[in-house]
């Protein structure tokens, strides 16, 4: 069983792991709007239709989906994971 004084450094300890996680997704967006900025070039549009279809920045915001996905992720679970219940 977790004693009080690891419950609460296991909090802490996550939400300095989801500070980061969250820091991480800012940065992954500004690399993915650089990369779309480049998309545009590409296919000589600015339309957000025409620009999702280049392959570079759909790979780009499959990424930033996976890294959106796993924060959220982190951020439901690791609360149960503390507690024992998974």
């Amino acid at each position: 069983m977790v004693g009080t004084n690891e419950r609460d450094q296991a909090v802490q300890e996550r939400e300095r792991v989801l500070a980061k996680l969250r820091a991480g997704r800012e940065h992954l967006e500004t690399w993915a709007d650089l990369i779309r900025q480049g998309a545009e070039q590409r296919v000589g549009s600015m339309e957000a239709e025409d620009v999702v279809q280049d392959a570079s920045y759909a790979a780009a915001l499959d990424l930033y989906g996976d890294v959106c996905e796993a924060v959220c992720r982190f951020a439901a679970l690791a609360p149960e994971i503390e507690r024992g219940e998974r």
